[in-house]
């Protein structure tokens, strides 16, 4: 399916960007939730294509401004340069946090970064913010990865490690550990870290959901017994949506993948010789940034204000909505992400305080992810499948056709074959239909029947 992305017409930066507010004539709207200003909606135009919305809200002061430059002559795209500068300003923030009832919420989240192809420019995005952190000066550590053990993201932020001396009795040293427990993590071929999450055994998405809710992670292994406690890790991913496709039903629903913001991404213009950001310009923001970094690491709680408060009671309502299936559940801690955002943008603005500006530019954040998710979990395009799928089985001879035969004749090819096979294997565990795969002339054949 294509992804059509708009902005409200806004300049950042000498960059014009537009976002349709309103549909064009013969446009359908599918609005999940619509409550004080928050709405999570997809305009599909009679072409079948969806429109994510990205609200000029979520890109405020120098951050629109450093956005708008990355993307000025570049094929990056402004919602994924956005979640990466957020993302790796907030692992340089570890003390600062918002007190939600009993619950310390800290300057961090995670997100991935979802592109229709390996053309979504999704590294091209991530390459100026990188630069941009270069150098700052006692900046959180780096990783490119691989994310593939939950052990060693634990040994990249481990606690000290202690024992007895054998002669004297002595308590000892034996791993000093790892002091500063700040952590960027930044994978940019995240499908093989939802690949060892499915592996029996792994703890990869225990401790991913540890880090996330207090940064404190000790798996209960016989050997090399690690832990880490206070850690301060912050997690960024790319895939591509066929990739995305091979998430399990457990991923979804356990509280792993509703740990993550997903941030749809695709080239938005073609630049054959992309032009660097000015050094001078890199380097204005850059001390924009030491700014805010060196005030951040002298705050603890951070507060709303009272207009901020009265307004947080007013969204959270909308927030707290239910949704069914996949996207509810990988949706579901919408007001965490929400609290957490408002915070980091709020360090990134150099406040004290959260202010209705900052849960605003969070809740455009938000909204443009569950926009996202929408399109990639949605069970509505998986029912228009299963119904096409169906009726054409109905029809068919003897009630069967073959796996390529569907995809011909049903899909005109225009539907991967991930998909295909997602759409066949929930139909076959509901007891719909029933996979055969048989050999002719030394080809596999798969032939799908309809029993149901």
């Amino acid at each position: 399916m294509e992804i059509v992305l708009n902005y409200e017409a806004r300049k950042w930066g000498g960059v014009e960007m537009k976002n349709s507010q309103s549909q064009q004539k013969g446009d359908t709207t599918v609005t999940t939730q619509t409550t004080h200003n928050h709405s999570i909606s997809c305009s599909v135009s009679n072409s079948g294509t969806q429109c994510i919305e990205l609200s000029s809200e979520a890109l405020p002061g120098w951050i629109g401004n450093f956005v708008a430059l990355a993307c000025r002559d570049s094929e990056a795209h402004p919602a994924a340069v956005l979640i990466t500068l957020l993302l790796r300003f907030a692992a340089e923030c570890e003390g600062p946090y918002v007190l939600i009832g009993d619950a310390k919420q800290w300057a961090r989240t995670f997100g991935v970064i979802v592109g229709d192809s390996s053309r979504a420019r999704k590294g091209t995005s991530s390459k100026p913010v990188m630069k941009l952190f270069t150098g700052l000066e006692g900046a959180a550590r780096y990783s490119p990865g691989p994310l593939s053990t939950g052990e060693g993201l634990i040994y990249a932020v481990r606690d000290a490690t202690f024992g007895i001396d054998k002669k004297t009795g002595e308590e000892i040293i034996i791993d000093p550990g790892v002091t500063d427990k700040r952590l960027f993590f930044h994978e940019e071929e995240f499908q093989p870290a939802l690949s060892s999450t499915r592996r029996d055994g792994s703890t990869l998405s225990a401790i991913i959901r540890g880090f996330y809710d207090d940064g404190n992670a000790e798996p209960m292994t016989k050997t090399s017994r690690i832990k880490a406690t206070k850690a301060h890790v912050v997690i960024l991913g790319h895939i591509t949506r066929a990739e995305l496709r091979l998430m399990s039903q457990v991923q979804m629903f356990n509280g792993f993948a509703n740990r993550f913001l997903w941030i749809h991404a695709q080239r938005q213009k073609l630049v054959a010789l992309p032009k660097p950001i000015p050094k001078e310009e890199m380097e204005k923001y850059r001390r924009i940034i030491a700014k805010c970094v060196k005030e951040a690491r002298k705050l603890r709680v951070v507060r709303l204000t009272k207009e901020a408060k009265d307004y947080w009671q007013e969204v959270y309502r909308s927030l707290s909505g239910e949704h069914p299936g996949a996207f509810g559940a990988i949706t579901s801690r919408t007001e965490t992400h929400t609290i957490r955002l408002a915070l980091i943008y709020a360090l990134a603005m150099n406040k004290k305080n959260i202010s209705v500006s900052e849960l605003k530019a969070a809740l455009a954040l938000v909204t443009y992810a569950q926009q996202t998710a929408m399109t990639l979990f949605s069970e509505d395009a998986a029912g228009v499948h299963h119904e096409k799928i169906l009726q054409a089985l109905r029809n068919a001879p003897e009630h069967r056709m073959t796996k390529t035969e569907i995809s011909r004749d049903v899909f005109k090819k225009n539907v991967e074959a991930m998909e295909i096979k997602r759409v066949l294997d929930g139909m076959a565990e509901r007891g719909i239909l029933r996979i055969e795969v048989v050999k002719k002339d030394g080809h596999k054949i798969t032939i799908v029947h309809l029993i149901s």
